[in-house]
Parts: structure tokens; C-alpha cells; sequence
């Protein structure tokens, strides 16, 4: 009995002491929540996946700024979109942030973005899903936990489920205060106090990383596409295709909901209850879009989405198509047109801001 009560006792302390230590680096550091978690793996021998920096790094970036339009998304909107060009287009003072980065944090990593800076800036007044419609529509394999859309590609695997985890879901609760020390803890111990490394070690040494992070302070988070890159023979003589949308399974095994119209709703209803404007805005495309099967089952479900949510604003068709010399690849224009497309949006944006007013910011 006595040695149960003294193991009692021995948790009892520990725990307190816990408490305490959290309190003291709570009280003394006043960590900003967007830093206190595990997004990055920090590991010894190899950076940080690209994808989880720019995440983390421009939350932690914006979490600071004021915030009305907040955009996220897929490549085509981190590379294509310069805020500080969609602002000449907005009211005095509205702030148009960046926080697109890949496809493979998926509809669910974007809702965890979006949740996150919903909560925490209520001067916000809309979000904007920017993504390219080819390969990138709502579907299994960019919503559902534990898809992996690129394959077992581990640079492009699948991570919006663990931005949802860390930044929107109630485990949120067990991210400590001591948890913003990681960077700094892992550099100090990998440089071996000092003794082999200097510390200040980069998280990653990919050329894409330093970029980025310049673009982050010096264009808003915007970043151009690195490796020039030419399309070649692709789309000169193809329409672009849709592939058939797809559909939710029932609790029985029927056909449900699509995930466009479900997905797409997720966000209207996000939208809806915080009292801010949801808008989904398609990237231009290299190729004509024909009217396939797929395509036009694809304008139905996005056509009957939008009856259902009028207030939703789509200011572009699944089909605006571009010379494909302006593209690098597929989902990315070439940095010298990056201005058109940012004015492209800024122009499709003003008429539904027209009338917004913000105070800005001492």
C-alpha cells in the first residue's frame, strides 16, 4: 500500500512540475500558438519536407498581420498569386494574404488553415480557395484521411490531415507552451552545444526553401516557379478532360453525395457560420476544355453546388484557358505572367469587396 501511494505521489509531482515548467516558458517567452507543435519533424540527418516549411512558416508569419482575405490552396495560387497586386484592386487597408502552398495538403488541410485564421482574427472577411481544376478538384484522394494521391512519392505525400490535427482539431490542447522551443532545442543539441556546429543550422538547404523564404517578407508569400520548364507538345493538339467526379459512399454501400458538391459545402457552411465570404476561384488552364462526359458531369455537380449556395462566390469557368507558352507546367504559369493572373483575380475580387471598410491596424 505504501509503495502504490508513493508511486501516487511521484506521478503527483511530476505532473506539477510539468505544470510548472510550462507556466514559467509560458509567462516568460509568451510562445504564439502557430509555433507550439509538431508539423516539422526536425530531424538530424535531412531537412524538412518543403511542403511542411512553407506551412509553417507562413502561419506563423500571418498569424501575426492582420488578415481579411485569406487564400490557400494548391501550387497554382502559391505560384501564380502576389497579394500586394490583388490589393491595388481591394479598399484602403484590406490586407489579401497568400497562404497557398501544394496539393498534397488537400481539402483537409486547407479547412484546417482556414479554421485556424477564423478563430483566432475575427477581422477577416472571406477565404478563397485557389486551385488549378485540372487534377485538383474536390475528390477521395484530396479529402479522405489516409489517401495518398501522389503514391508512395514520400517528397509529395499527403499531409493536410496532420495541418488539420495540429492546427484546427482538439488535440490542439496538448501542444504545450515548451513545444515552441523545438527549433531551438533540436539546433542546440544537433550542433552538440556548440562544440562541432555552430548553431543556426537551415531546416532545409533545397534552393526552393531560400526562395521562399524571401518571397514571404518581400512579396507577400508568392513565389515564382523555379526551373523555367516549357509544356512542349502537351495540350497543342488535346482538349483538357475531366475525370467523372466522384462519389461518397452511403452507410449501406449506395452512391452518396459527390465530393464536389461535399467538400465544396464543407467550406460553405465553414464560411456561412463565421459570417465571412467563401470563394473558389480556378487557376487558367493550358489547353481548351471539350465537353467529354466527365467534363460536363463535372459542370453539373459544380452547377447544382452552387445553386444550393448562392451566396458562394465562383468568379471563374472550370475553362479559361491561356497560351500554353505562358506555363511552366500544367498548374503553373511562368513568373513573367504571374502579374496578369494576380490582376486576373484582383479584378474578379473587386466587385464583391466594393463596399468593404477596415480600420487598419496601430
Amino acid at each position: 500500500m505504501n509503495s502504490s501511494t508513493s508511486n501516487f505521489k511521484s506521478i503527483l509531482i511530476a505532473i506539477a512540475a510539468i505544470a510548472v515548467i510550462e507556466l514559467v516558458y509560458l509567462s516568460v517567452y509568451q510562445p504564439d500558438f502557430s509555433t507550439r507543435n509538431n508539423l516539422l519533424s526536425l530531424s538530424y540527418a535531412k531537412g524538412d519536407r518543403f511542403g511542411r516549411l512553407v506551412i509553417h512558416d507562413k502561419i506563423a508569419h500571418y498569424d501575426q498581420e492582420e488578415v481579411h482575405i485569406l487564400q490557400t490552396g494548391d501550387s497554382s495560387g502559391f505560384m501564380g498569386i502576389r497579394p500586394l497586386i490583388v490589393e491595388e484592386y481591394l479598399p484602403d487597408n484590406v490586407n489579401y494574404v497568400n497562404l497557398s502552398c501544394c496539393s498534397n495538403i488537400g481539402f483537409k488541410g486547407y479547412m484546417g488553415i482556414f479554421k485556424y485564421f477564423l478563430e483566432r482574427h475575427p477581422e477577416m472577411e472571406a477565404i478563397v480557395i485557389y486551385h488549378t481544376p485540372l487534377g485538383n478538384l474536390p475528390s477521395s484522394g484530396n479529402w479522405d484521411d489516409g489517401v495518398e494521391l501522389f503514391g508512395s512519392n514520400e517528397n509529395l505525400a499527403m499531409f493536410g490531415a496532420d495541418i488539420y490535427k495540429t492546427y484546427a482539431s482538439n488535440w490542439t490542447l496538448l501542444q504545450l507552451p515548451t513545444l515552441d522551443a523545438r527549433i531551438a532545442v533540436t539546433d542546440y543539441l544537433y550542433s552538440f552545444g556548440r562544440l562541432v556546429l555552430p548553431q543556426g543550422r537551415e531546416l532545409s538547404s533545397a534552393e526552393g526553401y531560400r526562395v521562399f523564404r524571401e518571397r514571404l517578407i518581400e512579396d507577400d508569400g508568392y513565389m515564382p516557379h523555379l526551373g523555367g520548364g516549357t509544356l512542349g507538345s502537351w495540350g497543342a493538339q488535346h482538349e483538357c478532360t475531366y475525370p467523372a467526379p466522384q462519389y461518397m459512399s452511403t452507410m449501406f454501400g449506395g452512391q452518396g453525395e459527390s465530393y464536389i458538391e461535399s467538400v465544396y459545402g464543407e467550406f460553405a457552411d465553414l464560411a456561412e457560420s463565421y459570417g465571412v465570404k467563401l470563394v473558389l476561384a480556378y487557376q487558367v488552364v493550358p489547353c481548351p476544355v471539350g465537353e467529354g462526359a466527365g467534363t460536363q458531369a463535372v459542370r453539373a455537380e459544380l452547377q447544382a453546388f452552387m445553386a444550393e449556395h448562392p451566396n458562394v462566390i465562383v468568379p471563374f469557368d472550370l475553362a479559361d484557358t491561356w497560351p500554353k507558352d505562358r506555363f511552366a507546367i500544367p498548374a503553373h504559369t511562368k513568373h513573367e505572367f504571374s502579374e496578369e493572373l494576380s490582376r486576373r483575380l484582383g479584378e474578379a475580387l473587386q466587385p464583391h469587396f466594393v463596399d468593404l471598410s477596415v480600420v487598419e491596424r496601430r
